[in-house]
């Protein structure tokens, strides 16, 4: 692929050490390693000098990345979003680099993003920065909101979904989810099929009535 030699405010330089990145100057004077992507595809125009000005191309606005970045901010920074109790509220910030939409975009392509991604922070009570966040699937970031329940049975600590999918658990998921909220040892209530705390005392009785060899009744 042949690449220009300017891009925004950026002048390539040269080929750097890794392969997926060059060597750019500022027209400010800054020198630094971009990414090839970032530098193609618009996100970074700068090397942050332009901060608080426009740095978003046209119809990027429209983009899945895009959407990303406004709802971190929105969450963080605006009391009158419905999630800011759970983030803003909460002390949660969005760092002082990533309120300029570039360099977010820079930081994601670097970091591997791509499209139906989440971003997660590693520490959930931490703020949103480069060394507390990473790229996940929406599914996986469930895992780890702050009302996944853990669990921390047979010396592993896992969270209940995890457990109930386990080979080790004999029993299903509304009688395993009771137990655990009435205070039951995790083993003994993943793994104990007598002891069934969902069901009432007619089902109970009928446990001990042996059914047919040949179906069930």
């Amino acid at each position: 692929m042949k690449y220009k030699t300017q891009y925004g405010k950026w002048r390539v330089i040269k080929q750097a050490k890794r392969t997926r990145y060059f060597i750019c100057k500022c027209a400010c004077g800054k020198t630094k390693e971009v990414f090839k992507a970032s530098l193609t595809t618009g996100v970074s125009k700068s090397c942050g000098c332009q901060r608080g000005k426009a740095s978003i191309t046209h119809g990027l606005s429209s983009t899945p990345i895009y959407r990303m970045w406004r709802d971190m901010l929105n969450r963080c920074h605006h009391p009158s979003r419905q999630s800011w109790k759970y983030y803003g509220g909460r002390g949660i910030k969005v760092c002082n680099e990533w309120k300029d939409a570039g360099e977010f975009f820079n930081w994601a392509f670097k970091n591997e993003y791509y499209s139906g991604a989440s971003i997660e922070r590693i520490d959930v009570d931490g703020d949103y920065e480069p060394n507390n966040c990473k790229f996940i699937t929406k599914s996986e970031q469930g895992v780890n909101k702050r009302k996944t329940l853990w669990i921390e049975a047979f010396g592993e600590r896992k969270h209940f979904s995890s457990w109930y999918r386990d080979a080790r658990c004999k029993v299903n998921r509304g009688t395993f989810w009771v137990r655990i909220k009435r205070g039951m040892s995790p083993e003994v209530a993943m793994t104990n099929k007598l002891y069934n705390a969902g069901i009432n005392r007619h089902a109970r009785s009928l446990m001990s009535v042996k059914l047919p060899q040949y179906g069930k009744v």
